[in-house]
């Protein structure tokens, strides 16, 4: 009867000593995560290791990847630039089951660690890219929707469950083009989702050019031209994070003195004008 009791005195004890310890550990992931995720200070950010990594990357993205419950092959694809500042980025192990989208409990107490990251003011006014990742099975295209699915996923519970403003996290695939594992193709180690920090306007540096190669589509605003499987393949649009100032046409002015006399061209004087434009990277 007394051995009983203390196994259960024992058992309350360990349980009331583990839950401090679990919330300590906790709060140190997420310090953790903050301390990965937040843009550093002007001094370490002009060096030049620094600059290096920050790159523009070009995605496919599915605008209506949130509408289809299913892959189908004619899904309506833009390309999309990114400003991304890989000093910031952090890949989580969020489990998803095979050939799935939906989010586990398991996956739910990694994203609730992110959220809470997310939501500290430390945070709070950053945007970040959020990648999805496959293992390569299936076929290219298959694994490029599932893994644009899998963030869209990862995005949404995170917007739900601790009210984050969508316009910060923005959901993309990498699909099976960035393995964790290349070696092991397979590998459920390469399911996975990587938060990495837009590199806003007023921080940006002269980004380096990496990218995923462009798989497909457009919308209404961009030049489209017919690609591989009856895909249609869309020309990129304005990098995200990037602001591109125009400058205006400037009509070049003839003198006076040169401009030849209104009677010797049978009519009013004329003069021709040529556009200068200036592209701005």
């Amino acid at each position: 009867m007394h051995t009983a009791r203390n196994i259960v005195l024992a058992t309350a004890l360990s349980l009331g000593l583990a839950a401090p310890a679990f919330a300590q550990s906790g709060e140190a992931e997420v310090n953790r995560i903050i301390n990965e995720l937040a843009p550093s200070q002007p001094g370490e950010a002009a060096t030049e290791s620094y600059r290096e990594r920050i790159k523009r990357v070009t995605v496919p993205v599915r605008p209506d990847i949130d509408k289809e419950s299913t892959y189908r092959i004619n899904s309506i694809i833009e390309e999309r630039d990114f400003v991304l500042n890989y000093n910031h980025t952090e890949d989580f192990t969020v489990n998803f089951r095979f050939d799935s989208f939906a989010i586990t409990p398991r996956a739910k107490r990694v994203l609730d660690t992110v959220g809470e990251a997310l939501n500290d003011p430390r945070l709070k006014g950053e945007t970040y890219l959020v990648g999805g990742h496959t293992d390569t099975v299936g076929s290219d295209d298959y694994n490029q929707w599932l893994s644009e699915k899998r963030a869209n996923a990862v995005v949404n519970y995170l917007v739900e469950a601790f009210a984050i403003d969508p316009q910060r996290l923005q959901p993309v695939g990498f699909g099976e083009t960035q393995l964790a594992d290349p070696r092991r193709g397979a590998n459920r180690a390469n399911r996975r989702v990587e938060f990495t920090l837009i590199q806003p306007v007023a921080r940006q540096a002269p980004p380096a050019t990496a990218g995923v190669t462009p798989q497909r589509v457009p919308n209404e605003d961009t030049t489209a031209t017919t690609g591989q499987q009856g895909v249609t393949v869309a020309q990129p649009q304005q990098p995200v994070g990037i602001q591109t100032p125009q400058t205006p046409s400037v009509p070049a002015q003839v003198p006076a003195a040169a401009q030849p006399p209104a009677s010797t061209l049978g009519g009013s004087p004329s003069s021709d004008t040529d556009s200068i434009n200036q592209a701005i990277q």
